[in-house]
């Protein structure tokens, strides 16, 4: 009896298995029937070869992917350098081919220091120059965030104030 008693209190203890999303935790997603655990990055636990998307790492694929890409010239700014801003959208969007690109520099403090649209051309491609030091103030890691329609690309540098 004592046996049974001691089954029963295991099997309580034991957690349930996940049944839907909202059993996941909030670093977890739900896939096949399990939470499963994701790890957040950082922009700045990108690799050269990569660019932050949606929250994690991607790599950059060959030429010819589909893949939305955006990366500075420099790793890092003096005041008064050009900051050359490149890169690809991957594919444009049909119904509307001249739909502009946002692209959003945010210091290391969050703020927001400049602001810009451009179109891509054709293939895709983009690029725009900044002056690094006019609005940035802060020394530190700067957070280059483009937007095409739904798609988001994002990449980092360094200034020297």
């Amino acid at each position: 009896m004592k046996q049974l008693e001691a089954e029963i209190v295991q099997l309580k203890s034991q957690p349930e298995e996940p049944t839907s999303p909202a059993d996941c935790g909030p670093n977890q997603i739900f896939q096949g029937g399990q939470c499963l655990d994701i790890e957040k990055e950082e922009p700045e636990d990108c690799a050269p070869n990569q660019v932050y998307q949606q929250g994690k790492c991607v790599d950059i694929e060959e030429e010819g992917s589909k893949a939305f890409t955006i990366k500075t010239d420099q790793p890092s700014y003096d005041d008064g350098k050009i900051i050359r801003i490149t890169g690809n959208v991957g594919s444009i969007n049909e119904s509307y081919p001249n739909t502009s690109i946002t692209i959003i520099i945010t210091g290391p403090t969050g703020n927001i220091v400049a602001i810009m649209q451009v179109i891509p051309d054709t293939t895709g491609n983009f690029s725009h120059q900044v002056i690094a030091g006019e609005s940035m103030t802060d020394a530190g890691y700067y957070t280059v965030t483009a937007q095409y329609g739904t798609q988001k690309a994002t990449t980092t540098f360094s200034f020297t104030a």
